[in-house]
């Protein structure tokens, strides 16, 4: 091979083998490789050259659609591309991914749409122990809703809520020391009003003679118009409500019989 030829072939050499590779991008570079590679061969086995000792035995890898093609190639002393030999993982020596695998596109809203659904169950199963629906002000003047009450069972009450018998009572959580039933009978059978709701305070329940001592407070319903009472926090109030409410703030209780619920609203003085 001349002088020349030589150099380039060192030079390809150094693109292929050496420490910064890059000829596997360059199919044309590849192919002039393997030629002079070729030549060398058949100038050893015709003059006795001796091969250039830095050169590996084998050329480097290249996927098939950039390999040039290989002009004299012999196919007992041809280098040949290594081939990937699948071996079992060794449960000693079993490798690591050094990154974990990348979800895929829709994996993500996939998951966010679970967690906005997990979130959505929790809010409605919590709601089965605190009622947090929110009613706006019904006369506009700025009232706002405090609590809604449902409706507690097991509460001992005085005869004086059935009327005589001909009344069923329904009894709501106590709040801050006041307590609202609703008779949905009515307290009169001349069908001047429908249901009506009492707030008195829970510690005036007197059983022992079925009757309500201290504060008393009746409001009914009439058609359209629900069953509802107007206070003011006085003195004369349970410590719980005055801790909360200062004195001369203002309270309605409503009665919203499609829930069954009593509504509180607070206003400020």
């Amino acid at each position: 091979m001349d002088p020349e030829a030589v150099h380039e072939l060192r030079m390809l050499r150094a693109r292929a083998y050496g420490p910064g590779a890059d000829i596997h991008a360059d199919a044309a570079a590849l192919g002039r490789l393997r030629e002079l590679e070729a030549l060398e061969r058949r100038a050893t086995s015709t003059q006795g050259e001796p091969v250039d000792a830095a050169a590996p035995a084998t050329a480097p890898a290249v996927e098939p659609a950039t390999a040039g093609p290989q002009p004299g190639q012999q196919a007992d002393a041809a280098p040949q591309p290594p081939v990937p030999k699948a071996t079992a993982p060794d449960d000693d020596t079993a490798s690591t991914p050094d990154t974990a695998p990348t979800p895929s596109r829709w994996s993500l809203p996939v998951l966010w749409a679970l967690s906005l659904v997990t979130a959505i169950i929790a809010a409605v199963l919590g709601s089965a122990a605190v009622i947090q629906r929110d009613t706006p002000d019904p006369h506009g003047l700025g009232a706002t809703q405090v609590i809604r009450l449902g409706e507690e069972s097991g509460v001992d009450i005085p005869a004086y809520f059935t009327f005589g018998g001909t009344s069923s009572p329904r009894v709501f959580s106590e709040f801050r020391g006041m307590r609202a039933v609703v008779v949905p009978d009515g307290i009169v059978t001349d069908g001047y009003v429908d249901e009506c709701l009492f707030i008195t305070t829970a510690a005036g329940f007197d059983l022992a003679t079925s009757s309500v001592q201290g504060l008393v407070l009746t409001g009914c319903a009439a058609n359209a118009f629900p069953a509802a009472i107007a206070i003011k926090v006085t003195e004369q109030m349970p410590d719980e409500l005055r801790s909360d409410y200062p004195i001369g703030t203002a309270l309605q209780f409503v009665f919203d019989e499609p829930s069954g619920e009593i509504v509180i609203y607070s206003s400020a003085e």
